[in-house]
């Protein structure tokens, strides 16, 4: 998170306590450029928790795909498809963020994919899984 207020200079982001926080692990303003994360998910990423790291990375994509949009509510029983859905794009950008698509190839299996890219293994199955169905993964 650092090295991305050298990209962009209003990049603004702190580390918020979970008393603050609450069940959110992360929040982005994406209009203002502003991220929160919560303090003990920060300190699982740096460790490198899977899990943890790709909520950072889900953030960011919040971040570069979600400026100039305003707050579209829906009644809850209404259905969107899943590619319309802010919080799927995210949780793909986040993916494919942290598990290469040029570096897959070297994994002989989702385990061995958590371990390469540091993601937890239900993130690495899920990468797995696309990448075989596009032909990608061994």
């Amino acid at each position: 998170m650092e090295v991305y207020h050298q990209i962009d200079k209003h990049f603004v982001y702190d580390i918020c306590e979970k008393e603050v926080m609450g069940e959110n692990h992360g929040i982005t303003f994406p209009d203002k450029k502003i991220m929160l994360i919560r303090e003990d998910v920060y300190e699982g990423a740096v460790e490198g928790n899977g899990r943890d790291r790709l909520t950072i990375a889900h953030e960011f994509g919040h971040l570069h795909m979600h400026t100039n949009l305003g707050l579209a509510r829906k009644p809850a029983e209404t259905e969107i498809p899943a590619f319309r859905s802010s919080e799927w794009q995210a949780s793909c950008f986040g993916g494919e963020l942290l598990v290469s698509v040029d570096h897959i190839h070297r994994c002989k299996d989702p385990w061995d994919a958590m371990q390469m890219f540091g993601v937890s293994l239900d993130a690495a199955e899920f990468q797995w899984r696309k990448f075989t169905e596009e032909g990608i993964a061994p």
